[in-house]
C-alpha cells in the first residue's frame, strides 16, 4: 500500500489512528515532498512518534492528538487518508 500511494501529486497524507506510526513513517519516507500527519487519541503513542521522527531526522511527519469527537482539520484537507 505504501508504494502504491507514492506520488508526486500528493501534498498531504493523514494516517488516521496512527498508533506507533506503522504506516506514517514509511509514507513519509516514500513521499518526501509531502506532509504526513499521524492522528490518534493516544497521546503516549504520539509522543513516541514525535521522538522517533526527531531522532531519525524526518521533517515531513508530524503527530496530532484527536479527542475522537472534534476533527481538527477542515474537510478536504488531505489528498489521501490511510487507516
Amino acid at each position: 500500500m505504501v508504494r502504491e500511494a507514492a506520488s508526486s501529486d500528493l501534498e498531504q497524507i493523514m494516517d488516521l489512528g496512527t498508533g506507533s506510526g506503522y504506516l506514517a513513517f514509511p509514507m513519509a519516507g516514500e513521499n518526501p515532498d509531502c506532509e504526513v500527519i499521524g492522528l490518534d487519541i493516544v497521546s503516549g503513542a504520539l509522543e513516541a512518534g514525535r521522538a522517533r521522527a526527531e531522532a531519525e531526522g524526518i521533517r515531513n511527519l508530524s503527530f496530532v492528538n484527536y479527542d475522537g469527537m472534534d476533527f481538527p482539520f477542515e474537510d478536504g484537507s488531505f489528498d489521501l487518508i490511510v487507516y
